[in-house]
């Protein structure tokens, strides 16, 4: 339990002092920063994609390409070869 509840993390030492909280806390910080930008930019965007993109770019990269191509016949064809 003295791993979970030490407040230090000095493995350098006469006596090391190891404990998982400051690295707990550390990654919750993290966490939060990164969240910070993430949120924001990712509605942002899907708020451009659905109400002011173009309708074919809002449908995604393959919007109005046919699936003719010799790549797609040769994948996804029902008949075997």
């Amino acid at each position: 339990m003295r791993f979970v509840a030490t407040p230090m993390w000095q493995p350098v030492g006469d006596v090391p002092k190891y404990g998982i909280a400051p690295l707990i806390v550390g990654t919750l910080k993290v966490v939060i920063l990164a969240m910070l930008f993430a949120v924001p930019i990712g509605l942002l965007a899907a708020v451009f994609a659905s109400e002011f993109a173009p309708a074919a770019r809002a449908r995604g990269p393959q919007a109005g390409r046919s699936s003719s191509s010799p790549a797609s016949r040769r994948w996804c064809s029902d008949s075997s070869p």
